[in-house]
């Protein structure tokens, strides 16, 4: 039990952490932020630049927790970090989006 608390407190700060991005390309970012691109390349839905940036993070931690209670004990560790990864991957890709169509 211990050691899946650890995994909680890794894979929480992880998800938290992805702010960070966000944060480094704040001054870039357009306000609103697009979060979807439309087939024909155009911006598609889009979220309050505070939102993306302070509010996804958040949804990931707590999308991690919620992962970490189905996740049965004894499972490998890589379960524990699915939700992290997920949430690095469409950070990069969020900031990449918003840059691209600001360009």
């Amino acid at each position: 039990m211990e050691n899946e608390k650890k995994h909680l407190a890794i894979g929480t700060a992880i998800c938290l952490a992805t702010m960070l991005i966000y944060l480094a390309f704040w001054s870039r970012l357009p306000d609103p932020m697009p979060v979807q691109i439309a087939a024909d390349g155009s911006m598609g839905n889009t979220l309050p630049k505070s939102v993306v940036v302070f509010g996804l993070p958040v949804i990931f931690a707590v999308l991690n927790a919620l992962n970490w209670t189905k996740t049965k004990k004894g499972a490998s560790a890589f379960g524990f970090y699915i939700v992290p990864a997920i949430a690095i991957v469409l950070s990069i890709l969020t900031v990449a989006l918003a840059l691209r169509v600001q360009a």
